[in-house]
């Protein structure tokens, strides 16, 4: 889908402002104006663009064509107002437009869906008795409204509306550290799977964090969210609504106390991973992700689990794992295993690279970057290098470690990289695309008379011939 990217991006340098010495300063000034909307109107384009629902390389030649006809209409200097409006309009129409306001929402043409999914969310809220509702009067003096605002997604399946309070207006939140999986217990989580040939299920908690009680404090007044309010009403919070600063710890500590008394014991490696023993015998591991859920353990135990936290939360039961944090999940007779493919296809899609040409290492074998490479930056200060390197860092964490070395040597230069650091992060970008299908390997057939890891030792003489991957 970026075929093309060229004619696809606004260039709004393009948009002549500059006026003649013979025209009058009132002529100046109309020109300036008009430029203002269509630099707001190329700035929607663009967010526009970078939402897109489907990612379909049958409408290539359509998205083309649309593309060109919205440029062309945006940059018509006379006909900015009406023109402008309409490109907006179709593009929403063609990608899907996700609103910014209740107001958006409610005007667009999807205005249908957007309600259906607001009533939905109260409804959802209600039922979990999130709020109640309280004369103003009855507020204390001297509290103040948090306000609150809806947020809208489309996602593949429905459309997606979020009701989350304006946390950061609270002044004495009190403890809102709340822990996170661990990427390498997520890893964990498979290979003991593998070892000891547990059946393995991923549950989603819906509307996770109101589930629990709103953190402890003063409380908490919003106004009625837009489209649903009650004059001279106000609504005082009960739940751990989203937005709010300590929410995620609140509803770490309720779904823990659920499962120490289910008989879990937690982990002292990872707080967020709980295990289960029957007769001294490891029968069940549950990893929390948030509200995500990775349950690996026996048949019987397993069902157990999932029918006892359904009796307790509204639960989506997404059956084997297929995809977590962005890793695909492939499961076979003979082995697990985890891949970034799919993340490596948006990477090269972001930075337009899906036409590259690959490369079979990540690094030239003497390539040494140093300080003195960094002379060049500005030559290459556009280039999203940061972004780049972010986004390899996160495959080299998740299941990429053979890019690890080449990745952290990117890291060291973040501030004012040279013309040398960014040809060194394109050619990992090349590498990633040649071995997208890449990834780790955990064995069912267990061989007990070898060690099995995965260790990366690099050589300080050739980083790439050093590297030795150990498998079974």
């Amino acid at each position: 889908m970026h075929t093309g990217s060229n004619r696809r991006a606004i260039d709004l340098e393009n948009i002549s402002t500059s006026e003649s010495e013979s025209e009058s300063s009132q002529q100046s000034l109309e020109r300036q104006e008009g430029s203002r909307p269509q630099r707001r109107a190329a700035s929607e384009m663009s967010r526009l663009k970078t939402s897109q629902m489907y990612h379909d390389s049958a409408v290539i030649a359509e998205e083309a064509l649309f593309a060109e006809l919205c440029s062309k209409l945006i940059e018509d200097e006379h006909l900015a107002t009406a023109h402008t409006a309409f490109a907006l309009s179709a593009a929403a129409g063609f990608y899907g437009h996700e609103p910014n306001t209740y107001a958006e929402a409610v005007n667009c043409k999807d205005h249908a869906m957007w309600k259906h999914a607001m009533d939905k969310e109260m409804n959802g809220l209600d039922r979990l008795g999130v709020f109640e509702s309280v004369p103003l009067s009855q507020v204390p003096s001297g509290t103040k409204l948090i306000s609150n605002k809806w947020v809208y997604k489309i996602k593949p399946d429905k459309y997606k509306a979020r009701l989350v309070i304006r946390g950061f207006m609270q002044h004495d939140p009190g403890e809102t550290f709340a822990p996170t999986l661990k990427m390498v217990t997520l890893r964990l989580i498979f290979a003991i799977a593998a070892v000891l040939g547990f059946v393995l299920r991923q549950m989603d908690v819906c509307n996770a964090f109101v589930n629990a009680d709103a953190p402890k404090g003063d409380p908490v007044y919003t106004p009625f969210p837009q489209g649903y309010g009650v004059n001279g009403y106000v609504l005082k919070l009960k739940k751990a609504l989203y937005g709010l600063k300590g929410s995620p710890r609140a509803w770490y500590e309720h779904l823990k106390a659920f499962l120490l008394n289910l008989g879990f014991g937690i982990s002292e490696m990872d707080p967020c991973l709980f295990t289960y023993f029957e007769e001294h015998t490891l029968v069940l591991i549950v990893a929390v992700y948030v509200d995500d859920l990775i349950i690996g353990g026996t048949l019987k135990f397993a069902e157990w689990f999932a029918n006892e936290i359904k009796k307790e939360f509204l639960m989506e039961d997404l059956g084997e794992p297929k995809r977590i944090l962005g890793i695909e999940v492939t499961q076979d007779q003979d082995c697990i295993t985890l891949n970034q493919g799919s993340y490596v296809d948006k990477i090269l899609k972001r930075f337009d690279f899906e036409d590259c040409t690959p490369k079979w290492t990540p690094m030239e074998s003497k390539l040494r970057l140093t300080a003195d490479d960094q002379n060049d930056w500005e030559s290459v200060k556009d280039f999203p290098y940061r972004s780049l390197v972010a986004c390899m860092l996160y495959l080299a964490v998740c299941t990429r470690f053979d890019i690890a070395y080449a990745v952290k040597e990117l890291c060291r230069f973040l501030e004012k990289p040279g013309s040398a650091m960014v040809a060194a992060a394109k050619r990992v970008l090349r590498y990633v695309k040649a071995t997208k299908k890449n990834g780790l390997k955990y064995p069912k057939k267990w061989r007990t008379d070898r060690i099995v890891e995965h260790c990366a030792v690099w050589s300080t003489i050739n980083p790439i011939k050093g590297l030795s991957l150990i498998h079974i």
